[in-house]
């Protein structure tokens, strides 16, 4: 092992400066395929010219990919590739499916943030008019059956209006 780099939350630089300075025979090992799965479109066009130079691929979760781990000679090589190649496939199609499919696209809202219930308008005024009155969580959730999670997030988005 020559290059040791360590991803740390969402940390694009690490990935940038491993596609940049990887050669051929090089072995990239990603803990979970859903790593790359979330790699933006240009860093996943980089992955996969960087692939296609010689560089290996291996997810610690596929044991169909633990093979590129241990390449002794050249059919293992050339098997480790072939692995490589079709992970990078079938990855790049689940992306496109999953950005491109109806069903995921109805679940997220016009920022492309994921969509949850909707606001109940009515629920939310009922709580804000019960906190005004000073009523405890505890209360409030059991006239208005619903979660302190709801209660809290109500009392987050009330603006104070000061009088002078």
């Amino acid at each position: 092992m020559t290059h040791f780099f360590e991803e740390k939350e969402d940390d694009l630089a690490v990935l940038k400066q491993i596609l940049t300075t990887a050669n051929s025979g090089d072995v990239l090992v990603v803990a979970k395929l859903i790593v790359l799965a979330r790699m933006p479109e240009e860093e996943w066009i980089n992955l996969c010219k960087t692939a296609e130079k010689g560089m290996n691929v291996v997810a610690l979760n596929l044991n169909s990919t633990l093979q590129g781990l241990h390449i002794s000679n050249e059919s293992e090589r050339i098997a480790s590739r072939a692995s490589t190649a079709t992970l990078l496939e079938l990855t790049g199609k689940a992306i496109k499916y999953v950005q491109t499919n109806p069903l995921f696209a109805q679940k997220k809202t016009p920022t492309g943030s994921l969509a949850g219930r909707p606001v109940d308008k009515d629920l939310h005024h009922r709580i804000s008019l019960r906190l005004l009155a000073g009523e405890s969580y505890s209360k409030i959730q059991k006239m208005e059956n619903c979660g302190r999670s709801t209660i809290s997030r109500v009392k987050n988005s009330m603006t104070v209006v000061k009088e002078e």
